[in-house]
């Protein structure tokens, strides 16, 4: 584990599987015992999670907004490329779009930022957007001697 170092896991204390192999092995490990593991691991993996997230603070980083914030209305959220929420202040104008943001502060379940660049400010999209997909089509649109048309 010390190797990979996780940035998340869905970890749950062992159970029995009908129909797989292991549901025939013989059972020797306590429920204590489970639950102490799962601890363990757990633990590990939180302390590996919080060390990466301490080395991404001061960090630019390109989020997509998906929409409010679930706990401010007056905020945005979004996700970084990790997955990890990430909220800010910001205008209706960002939701759906890639917003460049500061890593300022760490929460338990989120990032706190602050908006560095909109994505009109990175050059990400071509002027030739699918709303105008018909002015595309005009000028790239040729007819043989038939007048059939290709592209």
């Amino acid at each position: 584990m010390g190797k990979i170092n996780f940035d998340t896991s869905f970890s749950f204390i062992y159970s029995e599987r009908p129909g797989t192999s292991a549901a025939d092995l013989p059972h020797d490990v306590s429920e204590e015992e489970k639950k102490q593991c799962l601890y363990i691991l757990q633990d590990h993996i939180n302390q590996q999670v919080m060390s990466w997230i301490r080395s991404k603070l001061s960090t630019v980083q390109r989020i997509l907004v998906e929409g409010t914030s679930r706990k401010n209305v007056m905020e945005l959220s979004g996700r970084t490329e990790c997955n990890s929420v990430v909220n800010f202040e910001g205008t209706p104008q960002h939701i759906g779009k890639f917003v460049d943001v500061e890593l300022v502060d760490i929460y338990a379940d989120s990032l706190r930022s602050v908006l560095v660049r909109a994505e009109d400010q990175m050059d990400l999209r071509t002027l030739d957007s699918p709303v105008s997909a018909v002015s595309v089509i005009a000028r790239t649109r040729k007819e043989n001697q038939l007048g059939v048309g290709t592209f």
